[in-house]
């Protein structure tokens, strides 16, 4: 069900609109992405719920778009080219076997897992992702422009986050059936294992830039070679960037779509909305469609147009500007907060500018040594470098070479700064970050290596000789090549794919089993779904919301936006004073605490130590608050998990029977008729 909510509405767009078979499957993620992502924006906009239904009636509006586009362009029939099938038995055949690996072994490791699909992810962005998913799921609200309502209980003050990932997700959860947490779980392993495999063939082929034997070969032994590179699918998934590493691995396809647009002008429709869909995955992603797009009519259409230089970089740029219009309002909403990310930095300068650059070359960034000791990649180098001689010399493409060395530079820059405006730019939307900017490195290093092996498969075969039987050799060599690059892969990256994939979700240090049993309990005591469940959002009992629909207070470790005075703050800082009264005050006088208390309808408070974060302290200030607050009774304790119920809410014999089911010891009350 993944797999079709990710590509169906998709393929069904770009088919109508014009584009060929093969370009349809090629785009068909990031224009389903771009589908959810508008529907989610404008159903946001005029109060109509993101569902299931809504989904599709979005669907089927853009369909009837796309074949009015399609009638009044008239790019040709619907008839598959023979010939052009041929050509895609490799690069088909490339993808299925990138994407099978890259889809199969972490279900197979996720099937091992005790929880299997319902395992909680460790990590600080998959714990609001999960949230997120929840969010659309029960509310139908999948605007990138509200999540403040779903990040800021109390404010409501407005947040950005681009959620279209999310919006599939929830669909996921709706059509399959499955948990929030199954679905993140599925849409982590499903969406990169279909667009890297397809972006990495795209490039390869457009490397070689024709239609030639030796173009199928590359194209199909890059898609096989997804699963072997540690620093896309793999670490990506290790820190959560599940919706960053969408975009990005869709985007060189999408890229290469803008660089056909001159020879295939009405493929724009297809185009703008896959542009608009990667975008709202993540908007880093734009990056590569531009830079690719910009030196590929630089190096190549200005050279050699298509059609005219003007009408070339017309229909580029016009569809880069449609796309981009399609989404402005999102965009604008959001441009408050790009200053944040592009501050964003985990730079420290540490390396020299030497180290750098070395790093960025042999892909060794954050986490590939702690997960793929001995990482190796020599060989895959050498081959690159012929590849991308053969590219530039023999091809006389030298995009690819351009865009390789200023993503190099982009990777080596967020490494080692440079005191370059331009570079702070363009990697500050990547959060200058080297995990994240090596990905475009990564993708045309293999592109090209796979463009390396082509050709010497191509004059192992006798290129060199006219006749069908050099390109039947070629042919047969290159499935032999192909089975041989999978099994490498396997081999070469397989233990340490494993390892990182698993790591997140062996460990229990922020979410237990103790948790989940704290959460069970919690859900089926009287009020749980009447009020908010307060505690530290650094300690993760926030997953309790994804995990089980638990109303906590805080959806992320991250602290919500709020005020000193905000009632939020109050029951953080001051919870010692829940049920106090006032100084000098009367029975039953409430305080600024206990105001708090009702103004969030708070019925219970859970604990759970420690915080996400190493440099991170326990706030031993909430918890000797209420252990010590006459307002809150301890009802659960398992282990290190305690849960305390707000006694305004409660009659004794609810705080007692509650107690009473507790699985540790509790300490008695100051209260004479509670314990």
């Amino acid at each position: 069900m993944t797999v079709l909510v990710i590509v169906l509405p998709g393929l069904v767009v770009g088919a109508l609109s014009g584009l060929r078979p093969v370009w349809s499957l090629a785009v068909a993620a990031p224009i389903s992405f771009s589908i959810y992502g508008l529907a989610g924006w404008l159903y946001g906009v005029v109060g109509i719920p993101f569902n299931a239904l809504t989904a599709l009636l979005a669907t089927c509006v853009l369909a009837g778009l796309a074949f009015g586009w399609r009638v009044l362009t008239r790019p040709g029939a619907w008839a598959v080219d023979r010939r052009e099938a041929i050509r895609a038995i490799l690069p088909g055949a490339g993808v299925v076997v990138g994407a099978g690996l890259a889809m199969g072994l972490p279900m197979y490791w996720q099937a091992q897992l005790p929880r299997g699909l319902e395992t909680v992810v460790q990590g600080w962005d998959s714990h609001w992702h999960a949230s997120v998913v929840r969010f659309i799921s029960e509310e139908g609200m999948a605007s990138p422009t509200r999540m403040g309502e779903l990040l800021n209980i109390e404010s409501e003050a407005s947040n950005y986050y681009p959620v279209a990932y999310h919006a599939a997700a929830a669909l996921v959860t709706q059509l399959a059936p499955a948990s929030p947490i199954a679905a993140i779980n599925m849409m982590a392993i499903i969406a990169p294992a279909i667009t890297l495999p397809i972006s990495l063939g795209l490039v390869a082929w457009k490397m070689v830039g024709n239609r030639s034997t030796t173009a199928s070969i590359a194209a199909g032994l890059a898609a096989a070679s997804a699963m072997m590179i540690p620093t896309v699918i793999w670490i990506g998934n290790y820190v959560g960037a599940w919706p960053y590493v969408a975009g990005v691995t869709a985007s060189a396809a999408v890229a290469i779509l803008f660089a056909t647009l001159p020879h295939q002008p009405a493929w724009a429709f297809a185009a703008a909305l896959a542009l608009a869909g990667i975008t709202q995955l993540h908007p880093s992603a734009v990056t590569t469609v531009v830079l690719i797009a910009g030196f590929y009519w630089l190096t190549h259409l200005l050279i050699r147009p298509a059609r005219s230089r003007l009408k070339d970089l017309g229909v580029i740029a016009l569809t880069g500007l449609t796309g981009a219009l399609v989404i402005l309002p999102q965009l604008l909403f959001g441009s408050g907060q790009a200053e944040e990310v592009i501050d964003w930095t985990t730079s420290d300068g540490a390396v020299t500018r030497e180290e750098a650059w070395l790093e960025a070359l042999t892909m060794d960034t954050r986490h590939v040594s702690q997960f793929f000791p001995g990482n190796d990649m020599t060989l895959v180098l050498v081959l690159a470098a012929i590849g991308g001689i053969t590219a530039l010399v023999w091809y006389r493409n030298l995009w690819a070479p351009l865009f390789y060395g200023f993503s190099l530079w982009l990777t080596a820059h967020a490494l080692k700064p440079y005191d370059l405006g331009v570079l702070d730019l363009i990697a500050g939307l990547h959060y200058s970050t080297a995990h994240r900017l090596i990905m475009p490195v990564a993708i045309m290093t293999f592109a090209a290596a796979a463009v390396g092996l082509a050709v010497l498969i191509r004059l192992l075969s006798g290129a060199p000789f006219e006749g069908r039987w050099p390109h039947l050799l070629a042919g047969g060599l290159a499935v032999a090549v192909g089975a041989g690059v999978a099994l490498y892969g396997l081999h070469v990256s397989g233990p340490g794919a494993r390892a990182s994939y698993l790591a997140p979700r062996e460990d229990d240090r922020m979410v237990n089993a103790a948790d989940l049993r704290a959460w069970d309990w919690l859900a089926r005591q009287p009020h749980a779904y009447e009020g908010l469940i307060g505690g530290d959002p650094a300690e993760g009992y926030g997953w309790m919301y994804p995990y089980n629909g638990l109303p906590s207070l805080h959806r992320h470790y991250q602290w919500p936006t709020s005020m000193r005075e905000s009632a939020t703050t109050r029951l953080y800082s001051d919870t010692d004073l829940l049920g106090e009264g006032t100084a000098g005050g009367g029975d039953g006088e409430k305080n600024f605490v206990d105001c708090a208390a009702d103004e969030l309808n708070m019925h219970y408070f859970v604990l759970s130590p420690g915080p996400f974060w190493a440099q991170q302290l326990v706030n031993y200030q909430l918890w000797y608050g209420l252990f010590n607050a006459e307002g809150a009774t301890p009802v659960y304790r398992d282990g290190d998990v305690i849960i305390f119920a707000v006694n305004d809410k409660f009659d004794d014999d609810e705080l007692k029977r509650m107690r009473s089911e507790s699985p540790d010891p509790l300490p008695e009350r100051k209260v004479s008729d509670i314990g």
